[in-house]
Protein backbone atom coordinates (compact mmCIF):
# COMPACT_ATOMS: atom_id res chain seq x y z
CA UNK A 1 0.00 0.00 0.00
CA UNK A 2 3.00 2.35 0.74
CA UNK A 3 4.73 1.56 -2.37
CA UNK A 4 1.21 2.49 -4.46
CA UNK A 5 1.14 6.00 -3.09
CA UNK A 6 4.85 6.31 -3.14
CA UNK A 7 3.95 5.44 -7.04
CA UNK A 8 1.04 8.20 -7.20
CA UNK A 9 2.85 11.20 -5.28
CA UNK A 10 6.52 10.30 -6.95
CA UNK A 11 5.02 9.56 -10.64
CA UNK A 12 8.22 10.81 -11.84
CA UNK A 13 10.68 8.81 -9.62
CA UNK A 14 11.29 4.82 -11.26
CA UNK A 15 12.35 3.47 -7.44
CA UNK A 16 9.12 3.11 -6.31
CA UNK A 17 7.53 1.66 -9.58
CA UNK A 18 10.92 -0.96 -9.72
CA UNK A 19 10.12 -1.74 -5.84
CA UNK A 20 6.46 -1.72 -6.01
CA UNK A 21 7.03 -4.13 -9.04
CA UNK A 22 9.73 -6.55 -7.20
CA UNK A 23 7.68 -6.75 -4.45
CA UNK A 24 4.13 -8.25 -6.85
CA UNK A 25 7.04 -10.47 -8.60
CA UNK A 26 8.12 -11.98 -5.39
CA UNK A 27 4.54 -12.90 -5.07
CA UNK A 28 4.08 -14.33 -8.78
CA UNK A 29 2.04 -11.87 -9.88
CA UNK A 30 4.20 -11.37 -13.02
CA UNK A 31 1.47 -8.99 -14.75
CA UNK A 32 0.61 -6.89 -12.39
CA UNK A 33 4.47 -6.55 -12.29
CA UNK A 34 4.55 -5.55 -15.78
CA UNK A 35 1.82 -3.10 -15.82
CA UNK A 36 3.67 -1.35 -13.04
CA UNK A 37 6.50 -0.81 -15.30
CA UNK A 38 4.24 -0.14 -17.87
CA UNK A 39 3.00 2.85 -15.72
CA UNK A 40 6.60 3.96 -15.23
CA UNK A 41 6.32 4.27 -19.21
CA UNK A 42 3.78 5.78 -19.58
CA UNK A 43 4.45 8.55 -16.46
CA UNK A 44 8.37 8.97 -18.52
CA UNK A 45 7.79 8.93 -21.99
CA UNK A 46 10.76 10.95 -22.76
CA UNK A 47 13.33 9.97 -19.98
CA UNK A 48 15.65 7.65 -21.84
CA UNK A 49 17.50 6.61 -18.32
CA UNK A 50 13.97 5.81 -16.70
CA UNK A 51 12.84 4.18 -19.96
CA UNK A 52 16.53 2.16 -19.80
CA UNK A 53 15.63 1.05 -16.14
CA UNK A 54 12.31 -0.25 -17.43
CA UNK A 55 13.64 -2.25 -20.49
CA UNK A 56 16.34 -3.75 -17.96
CA UNK A 57 13.51 -4.55 -15.56
CA UNK A 58 11.61 -6.61 -18.15
CA UNK A 59 14.93 -8.39 -19.67
CA UNK A 60 16.52 -8.92 -16.51
CA UNK A 61 13.64 -10.20 -14.36
CA UNK A 62 10.67 -10.64 -16.39
CA UNK A 63 12.57 -12.19 -19.12
CA UNK A 64 10.36 -10.84 -21.93
CA UNK A 65 12.52 -9.75 -24.27
CA UNK A 66 10.46 -8.25 -27.00
CA UNK A 67 8.65 -6.07 -24.51
CA UNK A 68 12.48 -4.91 -23.01
CA UNK A 69 13.70 -4.54 -26.92
CA UNK A 70 10.87 -2.27 -27.49
CA UNK A 71 11.26 -0.48 -24.86
CA UNK A 72 14.70 0.12 -25.23
CA UNK A 73 13.87 0.96 -28.40
CA UNK A 74 11.69 3.70 -27.03
CA UNK A 75 14.59 5.06 -24.85
CA UNK A 76 17.11 4.78 -28.16
CA UNK A 77 14.22 7.54 -29.71
CA UNK A 78 14.29 9.22 -26.98
CA UNK A 79 18.43 9.65 -26.94
CA UNK A 80 19.05 8.81 -30.28
CA UNK A 81 23.02 9.16 -29.66
CA UNK A 82 22.99 6.61 -26.27
CA UNK A 83 25.46 4.35 -28.10
CA UNK A 84 25.22 1.98 -24.98
CA UNK A 85 21.44 1.68 -25.58
CA UNK A 86 22.45 0.79 -29.41
CA UNK A 87 24.79 -1.72 -28.19
CA UNK A 88 22.45 -3.36 -25.37
CA UNK A 89 19.48 -3.43 -28.27
CA UNK A 90 21.86 -4.85 -30.51
CA UNK A 91 24.05 -7.38 -27.73
CA UNK A 92 20.63 -8.94 -26.44
CA UNK A 93 19.28 -9.54 -30.39
CA UNK A 94 21.94 -11.03 -30.95
CA UNK A 95 21.63 -13.14 -28.12
CA UNK A 96 18.67 -13.65 -29.20
CA UNK A 97 19.59 -15.67 -32.31
CA UNK A 98 18.15 -11.96 -34.46
CA UNK A 99 21.49 -11.29 -36.24
CA UNK A 100 20.46 -9.17 -38.81
CA UNK A 101 18.27 -7.23 -36.49
CA UNK A 102 21.10 -6.43 -34.31
CA UNK A 103 23.52 -5.43 -37.51
CA UNK A 104 21.98 -1.69 -37.21
CA UNK A 105 22.49 -1.20 -33.53
CA UNK A 106 25.85 -2.38 -33.00
CA UNK A 107 27.37 -0.81 -36.44
CA UNK A 108 25.69 2.59 -34.85
CA UNK A 109 27.66 1.56 -31.65
CA UNK A 110 30.69 0.36 -32.68
CA UNK A 111 31.20 4.18 -34.77
CA UNK A 112 30.48 6.21 -31.37
CA UNK A 113 31.62 4.07 -28.85
CA UNK A 114 34.17 5.50 -26.57
CA UNK A 115 35.24 2.30 -25.64
CA UNK A 116 34.55 0.48 -29.11
CA UNK A 117 36.88 -2.85 -28.47
CA UNK A 118 33.64 -4.94 -26.81
CA UNK A 119 30.92 -3.40 -29.51
CA UNK A 120 33.50 -4.48 -32.26
CA UNK A 121 33.82 -7.55 -31.27
CA UNK A 122 29.65 -7.83 -30.26
CA UNK A 123 29.84 -6.94 -34.20
CA UNK A 124 31.91 -8.92 -35.31
CA UNK A 125 29.65 -11.72 -34.02
CA UNK A 126 26.87 -10.35 -35.81
CA UNK A 127 28.85 -10.29 -38.66
CA UNK A 128 29.71 -13.99 -38.59
CA UNK A 129 26.33 -14.98 -38.08
CA UNK A 130 25.04 -13.53 -41.36
CA UNK A 131 27.78 -15.15 -43.33
CA UNK A 132 29.64 -11.61 -43.82
CA UNK A 133 33.06 -13.53 -42.35
CA UNK A 134 35.71 -10.40 -44.00
CA UNK A 135 33.92 -8.00 -42.41
CA UNK A 136 33.12 -9.85 -38.84
CA UNK A 137 37.36 -10.41 -39.36
CA UNK A 138 38.06 -7.02 -40.06
CA UNK A 139 36.00 -6.37 -36.46
CA UNK A 140 38.09 -8.84 -34.55
CA UNK A 141 41.34 -7.69 -35.21
CA UNK A 142 40.30 -3.78 -34.97
CA UNK A 143 39.07 -4.97 -31.43
CA UNK A 144 42.15 -7.11 -30.67
CA UNK A 145 44.42 -4.09 -31.43
CA UNK A 146 42.11 -1.72 -28.88
CA UNK A 147 42.29 -4.53 -26.36
CA UNK A 148 45.30 -6.92 -26.96
CA UNK A 149 44.98 -8.85 -23.79
CA UNK A 150 41.11 -9.41 -24.65
CA UNK A 151 42.09 -13.13 -25.21
CA UNK A 152 38.47 -14.55 -25.69
CA UNK A 153 38.63 -12.03 -29.17
CA UNK A 154 42.12 -13.69 -30.20
CA UNK A 155 40.81 -17.01 -29.92
CA UNK A 156 37.60 -15.88 -31.81
CA UNK A 157 40.04 -14.52 -34.24
CA UNK A 158 41.77 -17.57 -34.46
CA UNK A 159 39.46 -19.27 -34.95
CA UNK A 160 38.56 -17.79 -38.18
CA UNK A 161 41.16 -17.93 -39.57
CA UNK A 162 41.77 -21.76 -38.60
CA UNK A 163 38.17 -22.07 -40.53
CA UNK A 164 39.81 -20.86 -43.42
CA UNK A 165 42.75 -23.05 -43.07
CA UNK A 166 44.99 -19.57 -43.09
CA UNK A 167 47.84 -20.91 -41.11
CA UNK A 168 50.27 -18.65 -41.29
CA UNK A 169 47.81 -15.79 -39.84
CA UNK A 170 46.73 -18.51 -37.13
CA UNK A 171 50.47 -18.11 -36.07
CA UNK A 172 50.71 -14.43 -36.03
CA UNK A 173 48.14 -13.96 -33.97
CA UNK A 174 48.95 -16.48 -31.54
CA UNK A 175 52.30 -15.62 -31.25
CA UNK A 176 51.39 -11.93 -30.62
CA UNK A 177 48.73 -13.17 -28.36
CA UNK A 178 51.93 -15.26 -26.47
CA UNK A 179 53.79 -11.80 -26.26
CA UNK A 180 50.70 -10.12 -25.13
CA UNK A 181 50.32 -13.04 -22.05
CA UNK A 182 53.89 -14.86 -21.54
CA UNK A 183 52.68 -16.52 -18.68
CA UNK A 184 49.41 -18.11 -19.85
Amino acid sequence: LCLRRAVLLLPDRPRPYLSLARLLLGQDRREEAAQVIFQLCKANPDRPAVLERAGEFFYTELKDIPTAINIYRRALDADPSNWTLMQRIGWIELENDNAREALPFLEKAARRSTRPAFPLKLLARAYLAVGRDREGEECLRHSVKMDPKDLATRRDLIELLKKEARWHEVAEVSVDGMNEHPDE
